[in-house]
């Protein structure tokens, strides 16, 4: 049997399984399951195979399907599994928290994920809440070599170099009636501003603990000079944020608060995204992440706006065109328009800045901007700002619409030597901030799109940048899933604890099909496409 047709083969089958009716767990045999996957393991020609795990992993599923079905019976099945079939089990985790279940059995050896345990199988279980995770090395082959899934799906090597730095969580921003900082006197419970350091707290600890650990290189930050911010904003304007500072703190704009801490952090945001964007340019890697905070492409060159200070991404754009990028393409998904970097590149045709978001329109002086699809670039820049807004409601099927219809063709139209993903989670269907329908799976695709985009365009150069996602809990999942396809993983290793939200489908994609008829009628760039 060819790898291919069994990884196709496999992957139907597991289809099938996840609609079918669970088995009772009271009358499932784990001997004979075990058994039996031993057969189906005999016959599968492992040698020379080009997805040495991946094939077995998804047989595995198939089999473990009605074997692992409840916590009562995991000992059982992990024994037999262990016996029969030589895989050797690295851990048992909660589905819904990835955290480790405790088994009272010494035949089960648990080890944390985090010590680079590729998550070769994650079982489709639905209701059972437990995933059973293999460590990636057969037993009877350990010493044969192989394919691993890692080199399987996303290539050899495949990492995502991430830059965080502690310190950013030092931006309090306070707490009141939503963002607005106010105490109206009439509740008993106030709660935090969306934009709080728990939410990027749990997006380190799901990269940390989650089932991408694996594929996750860590690297420190560092504040930026005041030199550098002043190749994409005033001096007027970092004068300004230098007086807030030393005066105790000021409202930006609203619901934007500049508190003591959040200067230095917002350095240290513009600073780290820096660092990741040098340690592309300098050919230490492949994909990396900005995972900062305050965000910042609401930032113009001489406005704050929408909880940003300071615009990152645009910093980045500009350090790549000083050295050497011909041409930088931006594709920023947070669910609100990504004004300030458009802004700060409105006028120029070696970047194009795509911007996928709610159509929400203009919010106030500080966010003069509308995200319409007129607003197309000036002078040398006429087309190369490309506004996608989105009707409320539009999930993950009118975004990957968007994406195919829109960004993919003009992406391939510019040919950037580099790629910046604005990343945003503010777009899922639970977000308090957005009123999109994004999924996991939608994230989960984008990512793929995205992978795609940088394989074929920039030589696999991408740097991803944190904005938006503000449901503490989901933003962190969908960043996962986000991380996943851009990685292109070949199994979903995380699956989905809440979806589940419906879209109008038929609304959205006629709302992108005007979008595109709009800039082929409008735009040179685009009359080709």
């Amino acid at each position: 049997m060819e790898s291919g047709k069994a990884l196709k083969e496999s992957s139907l089958l597991l289809k099938q399984m996840a609609k079918s009716p669970r088995p009772n767990p009271h009358v499932v045999n784990a001997k004979n399951a075990a058994e039996s996957l031993k057969s189906v393991l005999r016959t599968n020609p492992w040698e020379g195979a080009d997805h040495l795990e991946i094939i077995p992993a998804a047989t595995v599923a198939s089999l473990l399907i009605g074997l692992v079905v409840c916590v009562e019976n995991i000992c059982e099945a992990v024994d037999e599994l262990a016996t029969v079939a030589n895989f050797v089990p690295s851990e048992i985790l909660h589905r819904g928290t990835l955290q480790p279940i405790s088994v009272n059995d010494g035949s089960v050896h648990v080890i944390s994920v985090a010590e680079n345990v590729c998550p070769v199988f994650a079982s489709p279980l639905g209701h059972t809440g437990v995933v059973l995770l293999l460590q990636k090395e057969v037993r009877s082959r350990e010493n044969e070599g192989g394919c691993s899934m890692a080199d399987a799906g996303a290539g050899a090597g495949a990492k995502i170099d991430v830059f965080w730095e502690e310190r950013m969580v030092k931006h309090d921003t306070g707490i009141g009636l939503f963002d607005t900082g106010m105490d109206p006197g009439f509740l008993e419970v106030l709660e935090k501003h969306p934009e709080n350091s728990d939410r990027v707290r749990n997006m380190v600890s799901i990269l940390k603990r989650g089932p991408i650990s694996p594929y996750i290189s860590w690297n420190s930050g560092r504040p930026a000079l005041i030199s550098e911010l002043l190749s994409f904003h005033t001096t007027e304007y970092v004068n300004e944020l230098l007086e807030a500072d030393k005066g105790g703190g000021k409202e930006m704009c609203a619901g934007t608060f500049l508190n003591p801490g959040s200067w230095d952090a917002a350095l240290l945001a513009a600073g780290t995204t820096l660092s990741a964007m040098k340690h592309l340019l300098d050919g230490h890697g492949k994909i990396a992440y900005a995972l900062v905070r305050p965000p910042g492409h609401h930032a113009q060159p001489s406005q704050a706006d929408g909880y940003c200070f300071l615009n990152n991404a645009g910093l980045a754009v500009q350090l790549a065109l000083d050295s050497g990028c011909k041409k930088v393409a931006v594709i920023d998904i947070d669910v609100h328009y990504g004004n300030g970097t458009a802004e700060g590149f409105y006028r120029s045709n070696k970047v194009l800045t795509i911007s996928l978001h709610m159509n929400h329109g203009s919010w106030g002086p500080s966010h003069p901007q509308s995200g319409s699809v007129d607003e197309l670039g000036e002078g040398e820049g006429y087309g190369y700002n490309l506004n996608i807004p989105l009707p409320n409601g539009t999930g993950d099927k009118g975004y990957i619409c968007a994406f195919n219809e829109l960004v993919v063709p003009s992406i391939q139209k510019f040919g950037p030597d580099m790629i910046i993903l604005v990343a945003g989670q503010d777009s899922s269907a639970f977000d308090p901030n957005g009123r999109q329908c994004l999924t996991m799976e939608g994230y989960r695709e984008i990512g793929r799109i995205i992978h795609n985009l940088a394989k074929s365009q920039s030589d696999g150069r991408l740097l991803i940048v944190q904005e938006g996602g503000y449901h503490i809990t989901y933003s962190a999942y969908c960043l996962h899933a986000t991380l996943e396809g851009v990685l292109n993983l070949p199994i979903t290793p995380l699956s989905d604890p809440i979806a589940g939200y419906p879209e109008d489908e038929t609304f959205s994609v006629k709302v992108i099909e005007a979008i595109k008829n709009y800039h082929k009628d409008k735009v040179p760039f685009w009359r080709n496409l």
